[in-house]
């Protein structure tokens, strides 16, 4: 018996990702997100929390807490996918290339194997079309909603949604406004919470300068969308594009290819106008909209450029897994190649910029080595300079991701304050708390520890550390936990 292309697509790909399952570590992102499945943000992927919040109910392993959900995810987002393009009547053979090219891509290779908002957006973005197959108002509704608590570029599939209930025939059905006013209440933990300063640092994500020529902005966003989607996706894309305009044009009813087709479109018009107008840049923005617009029959190419592409897109996800696995091979390379390693400077935007972390592609891989002899080192400094045991309660910091791993790998109720980082605003004690009980520590990687904080003043200097990935000097730094008073002047410069 033939099995279907999804589960075969399905057992190969988890082959191809456990490597990276396996590897030793959360990363600095991995690492934030383990952090608020504890401390919940609800600004930001409160969907994703829940999710590794109730994967940690039955283990404290990194591997079965963050990567077999990621797996799990990716699985999960493939047999959804597939189910899409049934109900948009694909081609055998178009079906056939675009679940290959999905499972395959190094967009999918890596949030199906680490722990990624973009996953879970995906899934809600495909389960929220396929309700509107089944003309199912009620789950639109609620997928529209949850689109937003996934990730906060879901708003594009919440106002899609409304959008949508303005249009549909209302003879039969739930109140349009009951529909709207139901999505809008599930997203309003995001909605509510989402407040000026996440907002701005939000908006700092990927912007390599507003100067840019739009041209040039053009090109810059095209270099990482076919990294992490292949040189097949986006050609694909455009077919989908030609072919659906030449034949829209005859129908006057709207079909559901016209729905998947517009949300698409949305997604390239809002994040392609991001890239142009703002040069703001990110290559996996653009990926759901490439595969919603994937054509239902395969455009006239020649089989061999077809083959050639669909090859190279799956070599470049199978790479994607050597590099991950071997970052000491990256490193070498960027060595003989100092533009390369340069380059990852270069595209990284001005929130990273600000809050930098790695320098390099080879730094970014090696994030995923294991920190817990640095965590110890680090442990042992503190626990000699204050006489105690136990672990810090506290951990002030000018880097997230670091703090966030020490925080996973001290476990318990570790919780960090990152002071100038938006996006961690909410990790800020009210203005009311004069001390902060327990012990704390200072981390400071790109400031002395004095000056991460203007509330919170260091007692005791516990020296320096290389940074475990930089090799950078860490500032370290105990504090007896007294804040001084707010100063409303050092907050209005902090944000």
């Amino acid at each position: 018996m033939k099995l279907p292309h999804w589960l075969t697509t399905a057992v190969l790909t988890t082959l191809v990702r456990l490597p990276l399952v396996a590897l030793l570590y959360p990363g600095r992102d991995e690492a934030a997100y383990a952090y608020w499945s504890r401390n919940p943000e609800p600004g930001y992927a409160l969907l994703l929390q829940g999710y590794l919040w109730f994967f940690s109910l039955f283990s404290s392993s990194h591997i079965f807490t963050l990567r077999v959900p990621a797996l799990l995810l990716g699985l999960i987002a493939l047999i959804l996918y597939d189910k899409l393009l049934q109900e948009r009547r694909c081609t055998e053979h178009s079906r056939f290339l675009a679940l290959t090219i999905f499972a395959f891509c190094p967009w999918q290779i890596y949030t199906g194997s680490i722990i990624h908002p973009d996953a879970l957006q995906f899934i809600v973005l495909l389960l929220f079309l396929l309700s509107f197959k089944k003309q199912n108002e009620l789950a639109l509704a609620v997928f529209a909603g949850l689109a937003v608590l996934a990730k906060p570029s879901g708003m594009i599939i919440l106002f899609f949604a409304l959008f949508l209930f303005l249009i549909w025939p209302a003879p039969g059905r739930r109140s349009r406004f009951v529909l709207a006013a139901m999505a809008v209440l599930i997203a309003s933990p995001a909605l509510i919470n989402l407040n000026l300063t996440m907002v701005n640092a939000i908006a700092a994500y990927g912007v390599l300068g507003a100067s840019m020529p739009p041209v040039v902005a053009v090109i810059m966003g095209m270099g990482p969308t076919l990294l992490l989607g292949g040189p097949l996706l986006p050609v694909m894309a455009w077919g989908g594009i030609k072919i659906h305009f030449e034949k829209g044009w005859r129908r006057r009813e709207i079909e559901f290819d016209d729905v998947v087709f517009g949300l698409g479109i949305a997604f390239l018009i809002i994040f392609g106008g991001a890239a142009v107008f703002r040069g703001q840049i990110k290559g996996n923005w653009l990926l759901p909209a490439l595969f919603l617009l994937w054509p239902r029959a395969l455009p006239m190419l020649k089989p061999k450029i077809l083959q050639l592409l669909a090859l190279l897109t799956v070599l470049s996800g199978l790479g994607t897994v050597g590099l991950f696995c071997n970052p000491n091979l990256v490193a070498r390379i960027e060595s003989r190649f100092s533009t390369l390693a340069s380059s990852y400077v270069f595209q990284r935007g001005q929130r990273e910029d600000n809050f930098p972390g790695v320098t390099t592609w080879s730094e970014r891989l090696l994030e995923y080595n294991s920190i817990k002899p640095f965590g110890e080192k680090i442990l042992k400094l503190w626990k000699n300079a204050q006489d105690q045991r136990g672990r810090p309660r506290w951990i002030i910091s000018d880097d997230y991701g670091l703090a966030a791993q020490l925080a996973l790998e001290w476990g318990g109720d570790t919780k960090m304050i990152v002071p100038d980082d938006g996006i961690f605003y909410r990790s800020m004690p009210p203005d009311h708390i004069d001390k902060l009980e327990g012990g704390v520590i200072i981390v400071g990687v790109y400031k002395k520890p004095n000056a991460i904080w203007h509330r919170m003043k260091a007692t005791s200097r516990l020296g320096t550390m290389q940074h475990p990935v930089t090799k950078v000097s860490l500032y370290l730094a105990s504090s007896n936990g007294k804040l001084t008073a707010p100063n409303p002047k050092m907050e209005e410069i902090a944000k």
